[in-house]
């Protein structure tokens, strides 16, 4: 019992070490999954910010474009072409016709206002026309209200345009983005330590925004390029600069930050300052209509200035100084059964298989042990009588020291019986081992069950008279003319141990009485053996056809045996296709029933 324990001790500790070490491995692989499916969804949402971001920048692009290609003087509500004629197509002097700008009645969901700021401070808007201009015939078409709210945005503008601020911001953004162009090309020399590789969002950002300010030189040039687009009161040269992005934020903070698009102009001799007014709510809500699909909680909020030092690089715009917020966090996939979790899976199971099958195997082992261990104790507990009877009787036998007659006959006849017992021992363990290893031969032949029983009675009624006890057979007729296919003599050594074993524990019963009842169970027969002993144990009734099991209890000693006869009853049992059974209800109508054993053989047929 100490082998047994400190076996399945080891067994128990190195299992629970496999288990804690796949365990660690499990938690280990678990972990890297879930970061791997993190990064693939951070990657995920850099990439819908990527393509948000070029989506918004192509969608503002072309229309920032038009506006950087509109001719400088159509900034005033009034113009002088170069040339004009007459219906006879005479040319006309320059100067002498007045054209009306294009922006005099231009409307925009986007561009609230354009606007003009000269030398000396004054601001003026094509939108507005003042003075002179007021009267003309083309003013008189616009809409009075409309008219006196683009005056009213004009006049919150001026405070925010003043020279020396603008100017400065002017400067420092020209500066950023020119910086910006430069850094965004490609480079022959590898970054050196002092000056570290720019990341690839950065790069992104910065060739955006290079790109969109070369397409704005390109159309700028383009317009300077055709000689019409100049007018006779502005005389060489003519520069133009490209549209810069700035939030014209308050000092004091009292009113909303407006978005303008402001550019440099020269011409004449004269630097102006031209510029735009967004409106800044519709153009947030039309960039974000355009990256629903990819990122639907995002929010774009204003950054102060491009050139600052916190400038989050790629999340900005190219086009205007909007930082993009994708909102929340990175969505990670339900993970399910990937192939990590699968691996895993597999693996577990695999180790609760061999963990079973070492159980099961370590199990058989000990059980194998114990069983031979049984064996050896029990079959040395049976020799150790009869051989030592042989020895003794067969040295008086020898040495002439029984010279009555009759005495040697005692004699010899104790010794016959020994040898008897002894062969009877070993036949026992031979058959149980051939039924072991499935080596049994068939003798099976047909015959009734009334034939059957009448065969093996005899022998059953002796053994029952030797223990003084008497055999009661209950055999209805219309079960003893039932036809059977089976073994008579494996169905009598069934029937006689378990008439033995009725006469070894019921010997001392007030009933001597042993029942064989034989009745029918569907298409089976039941033989039942039933005593008035004291019945079995309960606690042992679980071990009851365990072979070699008798012996390991003490108090039985003086019925004999070696535990064998019911575990080699139940194996031949089996062999004939029957079964053995220690019945819990047993067919004896008694109050005082022992123990009852309840045999099943096939029937052939009715």
């Amino acid at each position: 019992m100490k082998s047994r324990r400190s076996w399945w001790l080891i067994y128990t500790l190195s299992a629970a070490a496999v288990a804690v070490m796949l365990l660690w491995i499990t938690g280990l692989v678990l972990r890297l999954e879930a970061a791997e499916r993190g990064a693939r969804a951070e990657i995920e949402r850099r990439e819908s910010m990527r393509l948000a971001l070029w989506r918004m920048d192509s969608w503002i692009a072309p229309r920032l474009a038009r506006e950087a290609a509109r001719p400088y003087f159509e900034y005033r509500p009034y113009y002088a072409p170069r040339r004009a004629y007459t219906s006879g197509r005479d040319e006309l002097e320059p100067g002498a016709v007045f054209a009306p700008s294009p922006l005099l009645t231009f409307e925009s969901d986007l561009f609230l206002l354009h606007f003009q700021r000269t030398e000396d401070g004054g601001l003026t808007s094509p939108q507005v026309p003042t003075g002179d201009w007021h009267g003309m015939p083309e003013a008189d078409l616009l809409d009075g209200a409309e008219l006196q709210s683009r005056r009213r945005r004009l006049e919150q503008l001026a405070p925010r345009l003043a020279a020396a601020q603008l100017d400065r911001r002017l400067d420092e953004t020209e500066l950023f983005l020119a910086r910006t162009a430069v850094a965004s090309a490609p480079q022959a020399d590898v970054p050196g330590p002092e000056q570290p590789s720019p990341t690839r969002s950065g790069i992104e950002q910065s060739a955006r925004l290079r790109n969109y300010q070369q397409a704005q030189s390109e159309v700028i040039a383009q317009e300077l390029a055709n000689p019409l687009n100049r007018p006779a009161d502005l005389g060489e040269p003519v520069a133009v600069g490209p549209f810069v992005p700035l939030w014209l934020k308050e000092e004091n903070g009292s009113q909303a930050t407006p978005l303008v698009l402001v550019r440099r102009v020269r011409a004449g001799g004269e630097s102006l300052v031209q510029g735009i007014l967004l409106d800044w709510p519709r153009l947030r809500e039309a960039l974000l209509a355009e990256i629903t699909d990819l990122l639907p909680g995002a929010q774009l909020q204003p950054m102060g200035r491009w050139e600052g030092e916190g400038a989050p690089a790629g999340r900005m715009l190219a086009t205007i100084p909007v930082v993009l917020e994708p909102g929340g966090a990175p969505v990670v996939a339900a993970a399910g059964l990937t192939p990590a979790r699968l691996t895993l899976l597999l693996t577990w199971l695999a180790m609760l298989i061999a963990a079973l099958a070492v159980a099961v195997t370590l199990r058989a082992s000990i059980a194998y042990g114990e069983r031979r261990s049984r064996f050896a104790s029990a079959v040395t507990h049976e020799l150790r009588t009869p051989l030592t009877t042989f020895r003794m009787y067969s040295e008086m036998l020898v040495d002439g020291m029984v010279s009555d007659e009759g005495q040697r006959r005692a004699y010899l006849s104790t010794l016959k019986e020994e040898s008897g017992r002894l062969a009877t021992l070993v036949e026992n363990v031979l058959t149980y081992a051939r039924l072991e290893e499935g080596r049994t031969a068939s003798r099976r032949r047909r015959m009734t069950v009334d034939e059957m029983l009448e065969r093996v009675q005899p022998q059953l009624a002796r053994r029952a008279e030797e223990a003084k006890m008497n055999l009661r057979v209950d055999l209805p007729n219309e079960i003893g003319d039932m036809p059977m296919e089976t073994d008579p003599d494996a169905v009598g050594q069934i029937l006689l141990n378990l008439v033995d074993n009725a006469c070894k524990y019921a010997s001392g019963a007030a009933r001597r009485d042993i029942h064989l009842i034989a009745r029918r169970q569907g298409g089976r027969v039941a033989l039942s053996v039933c005593d008035h002993g004291p019945g079995i144990d309960p606690g042992f009734r679980r071990r009851l056809f365990v072979a070699f099991r008798r012996a390991e209890h003490a108090g039985d000693d003086a019925a004999g045996g070696v535990g064998l006869g019911l575990a080699l009853a139940r194996a031949l049992a089996r062999d004939l296709g029957g079964g053995l059974i220690l019945d819990s209800t047993p067919p004896l109508a008694a109050d005082d029933v022992g123990a009852c054993f309840t045999l099943t053989l096939p029937l052939k047929g009715d």
